[in-house]
């Protein structure tokens, strides 16, 4: 799965429901046994703060 772009309106910006949105799609990805590609900058680093979803990304190498 590969996650493209998060965005929220400007007005709710700044109430944590963009990290809200990156937890429940990692979570669905969790749960439905997907690799993700977090080519979405907010969501890689959501990764990088959250290292339990780590394992869910596609190593391309």
């Amino acid at each position: 799965m590969v996650y493209l772009h998060t965005e929220v309106p400007p007005e709710l910006e700044h109430h944590g429901l963009g990290s809200k949105l990156a937890q429940a799609a990692l979570e669905e990805a969790r749960t439905s046994h997907l690799s993700i590609v977090p080519e979405c900058p907010f969501v890689a680093e959501y990764i990088q703060h959250h290292p339990e979803y780590q394992s869910l990304v596609a190593h391309t190498d």
